[in-house]
């Protein structure tokens, strides 16, 4: 019986592994992986983080090298976790034969064998793979030490979640069910098994302590944040671990909603949980500590409470659903409910393998939770899966084929570049199309390879001239794509701003800019030499100013060229936010753009100065107040004068707008003496030429302020107008003429 449990263990976990999935978190992992298999330099750390900021210890490396060191395959990689991952089917199976029949042992070893959350798990190349089965081990050998008193099966349980700590720290909570063992059985205890452990794990740790010790102890200080950080208490743990327990294969591994079916796994463990704790037995209490000690740990948290939480009670899931199986009243039912559960999984197993082989990859959506208005017991849910490992390689063969050595430009998910030279083992020159903060425009004819599983419609600034090749499955829909580029199509204003290094900024896009509003400025740079280190030192500087200079603006000021992998000649696109100041008036504003390195010394523009100035740009803000009704109207019902203010040498004009100006209008002040003689004047673009007439609105109130060129003494009255260039033609005044008189007290 032992060996048909390992046996559709190991179908449902090895049946077609090539389409497990596959991304830069496993590449990461591999990478470290097979360098330590290749030079045997010990790693101090795994190469990720837990979600808490603490550095994963560097078992995970030792463990994944084992595989490359025959195979560079990630396939092989996935094969051997789900190969391991099958012997926790016989661990459970062989803990439940300790307590109770072999039908029991059976159903529990049937139930791990089926259950979607740990097949799953099993073929994700990731650092909590390897976490149930180490559980389950330690689980089996916990029982049998409970049971018979062998001190070796207590060193071997210690040993179990030991490692499996390394892996997951969520594991570490068993210690307590290792002390409850212990204190239980203590007069079996024997030094020399528990000194061999501690050594052992002594030695798969000290790579890590080093690191701590050389490093300043980086983790005790994430520790030590996560743990202050505040809790709040919430039975959300329950409905996640209510999900892995009944989840089926399309909802994955995954907070997902129960099935009708999904409910039906849930009662069944429910039953086992009842059985085990009636025995009153101290093994069959430790199956419930397991399930109970990981829940009870997550119902205070301070951050969300995801599944992979729960790695390390999927034994005592199976355990406890076994268990309940066996407890129905009459024996052709537990063998019907079994045999319905079996048929039901491998069913849907083969059949989402199905689904993936044909290259219909599943996409989020809503569903409802249960106990909400809407929500349907009968409704699949399907979460994202990824990019089956399968397509990746096959897309990773079609670009090694058809680049010739050249680039091939990867996107748009950023990172994904790192997956195809890691499949490739270098042979494919690939480069990153997206950074944190810029886009790559390549030259054209060069070759991008399209993720359409991320919408290759999300590139609507590349111009997709031929296609190449495709990976597609039975479906034809397109999984990846490599074509050949064209010219790019930016709708940007162009800019000539050298800045040296081979940096050239060549536009710049604006969007509609209003107070308190956000806005993202788009900037395409040309680059003429490839990355040099200190270009990732550079930060962007953008703000808004007014005439006067004042900032009305703020921006994170983006490292803009951080990451970004262009080649020689290739141009850069670059999205900055903006922020508006919420009391910013209405009016019109420069955007002044510079870069600047780390000592906040900014660099010259080539041409002269240290930044480049865009505009006039309007920002819709705090309108000014309504200005009285107008003394004079210029041009066809245009433009009407409010009011007008003199102050020593300065001429401040109120303007309104009675209907949107259709050109771009010079004002001009002229202070004449008694005789009519030209003493002082001033013309320019209204706003010392930060607010042109074309930007103005419809029934906006405008101040306009001139310096006249000399003393008004003498000046008896002022001449205001407006008038047109080249040709200098002035609009008609509405009081006669081409000119307002404002006489001067």
């Amino acid at each position: 019986m032992a060996a048909a449990v390992l046996g559709l263990s190991l179908f449902v976990r090895l049946f077609q592994i090539d389409l497990a999935p596959f991304d830069i978190d496993q590449v990461h992992l591999l990478v470290r992986a097979a360098h330590f298999a290749q030079t045997g330099e010990i790693p101090l750390v795994g190469g990720s983080t837990f979600s808490v900021g603490v550095n994963i210890p560097p078992l995970i490396t030792a463990i994944l090298a084992l595989p490359l060191l025959f195979t560079h395959s990630p396939v092989a990689v996935a094969a051997f976790q789900g190969v391991l991952d099958a012997l926790a089917a016989a661990f459970v199976y062989a803990a439940v034969h300790q307590l109770a029949t072999p039908f029991a042992a059976a159903a529990a070893g049937v139930s791990y064998a089926i259950l979607p959350a740990a097949a799953l798990n099993a073929r994700w190349v990731s650092n909590g793979a390897l976490v149930p089965f180490l559980c389950a081990m330690a689980l089996w050998a916990l029982i049998g030490f409970l049971r018979t008193g062998r001190a070796g099966q207590f060193a071997l349980g210690f040993l179990a979640i030991g490692l499996a700590a390394e892996l997951h720290l969520t594991a570490a909570i068993f210690l307590l069910v290792l002390l409850a063992a212990a204190a239980i059985r203590w007069p079996d205890l024997r030094a020399a098994p528990l000194a061999l452990v501690s050594a052992l794990l002594a030695l798969t740790l000290a790579p890590y302590a080093y690191f701590q010790f050389s490093h300043g102890y980086p983790d005790l200080k994430a520790a030590g944040s996560f743990l202050g950080a505040p809790k709040q208490a919430s039975p959300e743990a329950l409905g996640v671990v209510a999900s892995v327990i009944g989840g089926d294969i399309h909802a994955r591994f995954s907070s997902a909603p129960l099935d009708i079916v999904g409910w039906v796994v849930l009662g069944l463990l429910l039953i086992g949980l009842i059985a085990a704790f009636a025995k009153g037995q101290p093994a069959s209490a430790l199956l419930v500590l397991w399930l109970v000690l990981p829940v009870a740990a997550s119902i205070r948290h301070s951050e969300a409470v995801a599944p992979h939480y729960f790695l390390d009670v999927f034994p005592a899931i199976a355990v406890l659903t076994g268990l309940g199986i066996a407890s129905l009243p009459l024996p052709p039912l537990r063998l019907a409910v079994l045999g319905l559960l079996v048929g039901l999984r491998l069913w849907q197993w083969v059949g989402f393998q199905s689904e993936l082989a044909a290259g219909d990859l599943p996409s989020d959506y809503y569903v409802a939770r249960p106990f909400s208005a809407d929500y349907d017991p009968f409704l699949r849910y399907s979460p994202p899966y990824g990019v089956p490992l399968r397509y990746t390689q096959q897309a990773t063969k079609l670009a090694l084929d058809s680049s010739q050595g050249r680039p091939v430009y990867i996107g748009p998910r950023a990172g994904f570049e790192e997956v195809f030279r890691f499949l490739s083992q270098g042979g494919v020159a690939a480069v990153a199309l997206r950074s944190n903060y810029s886009s790559v425009l390549p030259k054209p004819g060069a070759l991008l390879l399209i993720d359409d599983t991320a919408n290759g419609s999300a590139l609507p600034e590349y111009r997709l001239e031929s296609p190449v090749g495709e990976i597609s499955g039975g479906t034809k829909k397109p999984i990846y794509s490599l074509v050949r580029l064209g010219e790019s199509s930016l709708n940007v204003q162009p800019l000539e701003a050298e800045f040296g290094g081979g940096v050239r900024l060549a536009g710049v896009s604006v969007p509609p800019l209003a107070a308190g509003q956000p806005s993202q400025l788009r900037l395409e740079w040309q680059l003429g030499q490839a990355p040099a280190p200190q270009l990732s030192r550079i930060h962007l500087f953008a703000h808004v100013v007014d005439a006067t200079g004042k900032v009305w603006s703020s921006s994170e000021d983006p490292p803009v060229f951080l990451g970004a992998q262009w080649q020689a000649g290739d141009g850069l696109l670059s999205d900055v936010d903006l922020a508006l100041a919420p009391d910013a008036p209405i009016g019109g504003y420069w955007l002044e753009l510079g870069l600047y390195d780390d000592n906040g010394s900014r660099l010259p523009v080539l041409s002269g100065g240290d930044q480049v100035r865009v505009g006039p740009l309007k920002v819709r803000g705090r309108p000014l107040a309504q200005a009285a009704p107008p003394r004079a109207v210029f041009g066809a019902g245009e433009i009407g004068l409010s009011a007008v203010e003199v102050s020593g040498e300065d001429v401040v004009l109120t303007w309104s707008a009675l209907s949107k100006p259709p050109a771009d209008y010079t004002v001009f002040v002229h202070a004449l003496d008694a005789e009519g003689n030209l003493i002082a004047q001033h013309d320019g673009v209204p706003a010392d030429g930060s607010y042109p007439t074309s930007l103005w609105d419809s029934g906006e109130t405008v101040r306009d302020k001139h310096h006249l060129s000399a003393s008004l003494a003498g000046a008896g009255k002022l001449e205001i107008g407006l008038y047109t260039k080249p040709d200098l033609q002035r609009l008609a005044v509405s009081t006669g003429g081409d000119a307002f008189q404002w006489t001067l007290s």
